[in-house]
């Protein structure tokens, strides 16, 4: 279990997908449906909405606020082991670590049963498991959950939804679980009724098929990713899942996060989806309070990842990835120039796939 962050006596500040969120509603109006007005929730809080599907009043576990304030800054530090690789933007860096070599923590459903037929187990309109044709029931795999953003195509149908396109022809295909919850609402995921059904999906997925206790990771998008770094201020929730590590896409600033926990950040230069003070963000008020909930120096390096360009505009991508020296625990911010979504710079950038898995796979 990660433990919580101990403040110190003084803390000095620090300034620091293909598919989007069609209609993504801001999080400073609503973090249950569009039209409704947030409050800063810690746990056990309330929030109401009024306008949007899922509107209501329920727990705010994970005290979920909107964006504020902050300035950029660079961040990273390189990790030892591993390759060295080429960055985007030309930069290099020694690689991130190694493969893991912990071992397996074994679920309660290993024993039970092969492969799922067509490796998927879909229910209409709650979730999807996804099992690489490696799984044979008895050998546990690492797991990622993916948080969808807002809107129809993010929800996706029977045949689709944002998650599964993400990890298709990567890594997670073919060596994890795949799990995804789909939001209430059929739109934005939210603390309310969305957790439960997210917790339901990890409880069903533990105890009827066989994974890796010991390595579940989280990643998610948009209001995804607001719904995830929700709980790194709620240990209940957190606790559930056992997070081995996060990797959260233009979300937004949790006030009361609390939870040390491996970090990779990404959100583009110029966010209009996510404006702080009335302009585009790059996610600089979100770090600043992940390095210091992560204990981490301000010291940082570059982070490579793979070369890509924008499948938006075609241009090559910087993806802008730095490490953050001397933390808790790992703690990477990707602040990247990839105009994805209509040139809004909120998208999943063409390097997610790929580095997301490899930062996973390293820990």
């Amino acid at each position: 279990m990660h433990r919580p962050v101990r403040f110190p006596l003084f803390v000095l500040p620090l300034l620091v997908l293909p598919w989007a969120c069609s209609g993504d509603p801001d999080p400073e109006d609503s973090i249950l449906g569009s039209g409704g007005n947030v409050q800063e929730l810690g746990s056990g809080g309330t929030a109401t909405g009024s306008g949007g599907s899922a509107s209501g009043s329920g727990s705010g576990s994970g005290g979920v606020s909107g964006p504020s304030g902050g300035s950029s800054s660079a961040g990273g530090a390189t990790a030892a082991g591993g390759n060295t690789t080429t960055g985007s933007g030309g930069e290099s860096t020694a690689g991130s670590g190694g493969a893991a070599s912990d071992t397996p923590v074994a679920s309660v459903g290993c024993g039970k049963g092969g492969r799922p037929a067509g490796g998927k187990v879909y229910k209409a309109g709650e979730s999807w498991l996804l099992f690489p044709e490696k799984y044979d029931g008895n050998t546990p795999l690492p797991v990622v959950f993916g948080f969808h953003g807002c809107g129809a195509s993010n929800f996706g149908d029977a045949n689709r939804t944002e998650f599964y396109d993400l990890t298709r022809n990567t890594g997670f295909e073919d060596n994890y679980v795949i799990a995804i919850p789909l939001a209430i609402s059929g739109s934005c995921m939210d603390q309310s009724g969305d957790m439960d059904r997210a917790k339901n999906l990890y409880t069903e997925l533990v105890e009827n098929y066989c994974v890796d206790t010991a390595r579940v990771f989280g990643t998610g998008h948009s209001y995804g990713s607001g719904f995830l770094m929700g709980m790194t201020g709620n240990q209940a929730d957190f606790d559930h899942f056992n997070w081995k590590a996060l990797a959260p896409v233009s979300g937004w600033k949790i006030n009361n996060q609390s939870i040390l926990v491996p970090t990779m950040y990404i959100q583009g230069i110029l966010d209009s989806e996510r404006k702080v003070n009335g302009q585009p963000s790059d996610g600089a008020d979100v770090v600043a309070k992940i390095v210091e909930v992560n204990e981490c120096s301000a010291t940082t390096t570059p982070y490579a990842v793979d070369a890509c360009n924008s499948n938006h505009d075609g241009d090559p991508v910087d993806a802008g990835c730095r490490e953050y020296s001397t933390c808790g625990e790992r703690t990477i911010w990707c602040r990247h120039d990839d105009s994805d979504y209509s040139g809004t710079y909120h998208g999943m950038p063409c390097f997610y796939k790929q580095a997301v898995y490899d930062f996973f796979e390293s820990l």
